[in-house]
């Protein structure tokens, strides 16, 4: 992965990493539907929401490696097609672009950490078009383990050249808050797209946000000001 040259902090953060799904991404409900198509289709599994939305937040490849480990490749394919078939429902949540370009203008470096695979978040990436604001790009391909295990944070770290106490990971799940964790970052609680926000603060992050623009609250630390969000 290419090497970024981070500007020197005035203050105790320099980088912000991002989950996609969920946290910059309004896409769990196609998630459910892309999921619930395959598990019915091509695997024959009748799976009620509830059961689906179990598997929010793993990779497709970790789910398939548990449901189906010998048509593993084969079903990958399949659910690429099936979410590029929705992927024009999958927006940004409102706040996230104006957010994200108040960061950049700031001189905070941005990552994005997903569990998306690496042809998932070349498909996604196209659709969005926010490359020009992230300095870093993690899928679930690029480390040895997907997230809750920290690789894929301390991956995209390294490629910034920051040490984790000058950074937050942002997520909606219980994944990026163990990863984070684990990691050594800061935590932060995207309440605004989290299917069980009282399990994301039972981890105790460092700053919760109910709204994508409450993020740039994080200004005022970049500033050397050590102040905490409030809990939305």
């Amino acid at each position: 992965m290419q090497k970024v040259t981070l500007k020197p902090g005035n203050g105790t953060l320099r980088a912000v990493l991002f989950d996609l799904d969920g946290t910059l991404l309004d896409s769990a409900r196609v998630d459910v539907l892309v999921m619930g198509r395959l598990f019915r289709d091509d695997l024959g599994l009748e799976l009620d929401e509830r059961e689906i939305s179990q598997y929010i937040g793993v990779s497709s490849r970790e789910v398939l490696e548990q449901l189906a480990p010998d048509r593993l490749e084969e079903l990958l394919a399949v659910w690429l097609g099936y979410h590029q078939d929705m992927i024009t429902n999958i927006h940004l949540f409102p706040g996230v672009l104006e957010t994200m370009r108040a960061l950049s203008q700031a001189q905070l470096a941005l990552a994005v950490v997903t569990g998306q695979n690496r042809r998932e978040l070349e498909a996604s990436r196209q659709h969005i078009a926010i490359d020009d604001l992230i300095d870093v790009w993690v899928s679930a391909d690029d480390a040895p383990f997907s997230k809750p295990h920290p690789a894929p944070v301390r991956l995209a770290l390294d490629a910034l050249g920051c040490p984790p106490t000058q950074a937050i990971m942002i997520g909606d799940t219980r994944f990026d808050m163990e990863a984070g964790r684990q990691a050594g970052t800061l935590l932060g609680a995207a309440l605004w797209g989290a299917k069980d926000p009282a399990q994301l603060l039972d981890y105790q992050p460092e700053y919760a946000f109910g709204h994508p623009e409450q993020v740039k609250d994080l200004l005022e630390v970049s500033r050397g000001q050590d102040i905490r969000a409030g809990l939305y």
